[in-house]
């Protein structure tokens, strides 16, 4: 196992990791512009050095709570996605060769955990948020508003 860079942020109180070779820029939230019929799970658009970058709420879509766009924006190398992740608090930059190991979970997502020195923390990987993303503009599932919900809310409507 080689030695990496990890970012270590939180959503909905929970701790999540992604590979800082994956985040090209954390910035405060900027002005979010509206994205018409865009699922709820993206607050908005932003002007990412000229560039329209879309704004995805983690928190909505993991565990179907807004982060309400506050915390911190993590823009991705768009070499993996043209997406900024709205996140609630970056933690810290953790360097080592942590083990990732898959880990049964009861919110309806199957998580890879990263097991750092003080704990662990979820682990996100750019190509399987866009595969979860990609589903959710095919699910059929729809609000009254005609919007996707975010994947939580779409596994609570099936759970109540």
């Amino acid at each position: 196992m080689s030695e990496r860079r990890y970012l270590l942020f939180e959503i909905a109180g929970e701790r999540h990791a992604l590979l800082l070779e994956n985040v090209a820029e954390i910035m405060d939230p900027p002005v979010f512009y509206p994205i018409p019929k865009a699922p709820l799970c993206y607050p908005g658009v932003i002007n990412c050095h000229g560039r329209p970058t879309p704004v995805l709420d983690l928190a909505f879509l993991y565990y179907g709570k807004s982060a309400g766009g506050t915390g911190k924006v993590l823009v991705l190398d768009r070499k993996k996605a043209n997406l900024a992740l709205l996140v609630q608090s970056v933690v810290n930059i953790v360097f080592g060769p942590f083990p990732v190991v898959a880990a049964a979970s009861n919110d309806g997502v199957d998580w890879k955990m990263l097991q750092v020195a003080d704990g662990t923390a979820r682990f996100v990987e750019p190509e399987e948020l866009l595969e979860t993303l990609e589903a959710e503009m095919n699910s059929p599932l729809k609000d009254s508003a005609g919007n996707l919900p975010g994947r939580a809310a779409v596994l609570n409507e099936g759970n109540g």
